[in-house]
């Protein structure tokens, strides 16, 4: 068992109580949020795909803060991935370091707890409902953890009420131009560097988002690692599967056809190992738990259609899915259409796709009760047919939910076409990803 003395020297490494730490590249925007939450009385939850950036973000909010004043001994942050934690990850752990902290480091009663990885602990959630009541908002806790339905479930049975959620995601365009030494503040910097930039949209696309892979050469291999950490400890392990080699290979098939369409009898018929239906559908949804992939269902008032019709996949970083995946051709409209999906989710919109017969749209944005935004993705919308293609879809869109207006994201075309009562604006995917305004755009 770690003495208390043991258990300070480990947590010395990760903390800012004497020393600096390394906090990479400021991501300025999450870091705005996570200081307004942190003003609020609720656990603070920060989930997202493992190696998005939650321990760097985290380490980047307590260098915030105590620039602006907070003590650095008021800081406590406990890494749960730390090897030497392993052997004695428990509920009794999680006290006992929370004890030799006060007796060592800090004796106030007001204290930041950042508790990383945290869903490695069993049972943690109860430690930390405990912690909530027993000190009555005097400390403030943020937990993370790469498993969605792991924090999910145990924060909704045991911290119903008492805790708020921010979502990670690899980096945004934005992100990715900044971590390149392009700072994009306003639209005057965008069209100064539009050059450099409409070159960097193709790089995004071909290599993701992920912080660390961005700034190596070796990428690639990186990112496969990536993905076998996430296949062996955030499914495997966790959710104790033998079937290795299913998960894998169900994983490779949906990254593969990311923004396409899927059911599950389909991928089960795709599959040698031919997997049972029940299993295909409880692994696709392990690989959803941990943010590999996304499931997205049909817009309809009905339920039971959108349990009926196929769903579309997409997947977090699209560098991820380029390094693990053997592809015949580059196909940059998929990778657009999945950066648009991705984007639209940091944006927190409630995202889902229509399709009639005849025709498709790609995203359905539902604000409330209704669709608020119709928006197709076409790499190349100057093409004769593919542009007939998508304004006829998108045209039927508008028409099935009563809207005025759609949205076209494509490589370059920029304008605006009224037809009849109804209006598309066509903006360039790289414009779009940055929010500069286009014509026609409010």
């Amino acid at each position: 068992m770690l003495t208390d003395e043991e258990i300070i020297e480990i947590l010395y490494e990760w903390n800012f109580w004497r020393r600096e730490q390394n906090t990479g590249i400021l991501r300025k925007g999450y870091v705005e949020r996570l200081r307004k939450y942190s003003k609020a009385k609720e656990i603070i939850d920060i989930t997202g795909v493992r190696r998005c950036g939650k321990s760097t973000l985290m380490k980047q909010l307590m260098k915030d803060m105590i620039s602006r004043g907070t003590g650095n001994e008021k800081i406590l942050y406990v890494n749960f991935d730390e090897v030497l934690f392993d052997a004695e990850l428990s509920v009794e752990l999680m006290e006992r370091i929370y004890s030799a902290y006060q007796k060592y480091i800090y004796r106030g009663e007001e204290a930041y707890l950042f508790l990383d990885e945290v869903q490695n602990v069993p049972k943690w959630e109860k430690w930390v409902r405990t912690a909530y009541d027993k000190h009555e908002g005097r400390i403030k806790i943020f937990v993370s953890g790469s498993s969605a339905n792991l924090l999910k479930s145990e924060l909704s049975s045991v911290l119903t009420g008492r805790h708020m959620t921010v979502e990670i995601y690899p980096l945004s365009f934005r992100e990715y131009l900044t971590f390149k030494g392009i700072d994009v503040r306003s639209e005057k910097d965008a069209v100064i560097q539009s050059k450099k930039i409409k070159m960097m949209i193709h790089d995004y696309l071909e290599k993701g988002g992920f912080p660390e892979a961005v700034l190596r050469d070796d990428s690639a291999t990186l990112l496969k690692q990536y993905f076998d950490d996430i296949i062996y400890r955030d499914i495997a392990e966790r959710h104790k599967v033998r079937e290795i080699n299913v998960v894998r290979n169900l994983a490779l098939f949906l990254l593969t056809n990311t923004s396409k369409y899927f059911t599950y009898n389909k991928i089960k018929n795709a599959m040698q190992m031919k997997p049972s239906l029940e299993t295909v559908i409880k692994y696709v949804d392990y690989l959803d738990s941990a943010f590999l992939t996304f499931s997205v269902p049909i817009f309809s008032y009905k339920v039971t259609e959108q349990i009926q019709h196929p769903r579309k996949t997409y997947c977090i970083d699209t560098g991820l899915r380029n390094a693990v995946c053997f592809r015949f051709r580059e196909n940059l409209g998929q990778l657009a259409e999945n950066c648009v999906y991705l984007e639209l989710r940091r944006r927190k919109k409630e995202v889902y796709y229509w399709a009639d017969r005849y025709n498709e749209v790609d995203f359905v944005v539902k604000e409330g009760l209704r669709p608020s935004e119709l928006i197709q993705v076409s790499w190349n919308i100057e093409d004769k047919y593919t542009k007939e293609r998508e304004v006829k879809g998108i045209m039927r869109g508008m028409e099935e939910f009563g809207l005025k207006s759609g949205l076209i994201i494509s490589e370059n075309f920029e304008g605006m076409e009224t037809i009849g009562d109804k209006k598309i604006v066509y903006v360039p995917l790289w414009k779009w990803l940055l929010m500069i305004e286009s014509q026609g755009v409010n």
